[in-house]
């Protein structure tokens, strides 16, 4: 069950932790251009652990997640 961190626009949401199974981790929709680059419609997920806060991993998109394959995903640089 994923349960969302928003006022009226949608901030994040905790999902599952594939790493630690029966853990969850923030997930982040970031907007900042820097994670972004100059990729148009490219969506940048950020995850992060509820225990200290560390960034845990970034994933790059060019549709959002919902909407892609695997094949889809954006290599980090």
């Amino acid at each position: 069950m994923n349960h969302d961190v928003r006022c009226s626009k949608l901030y994040g949401r905790l999902v599952p932790n594939p790493a630690v199974p029966g853990t969850q981790v923030l997930e982040i929709k970031c907007d900042s251009r820097i994670c972004k680059g100059w990729t148009p419609g490219a969506v940048v997920l950020h995850y992060f652990s509820l225990v200290d806060g560390q960034l845990l991993e970034t994933k790059r998109f060019r549709n959002p997640p919902a909407l892609l394959e695997m094949g889809n995903e954006v290599k980090s640089q």
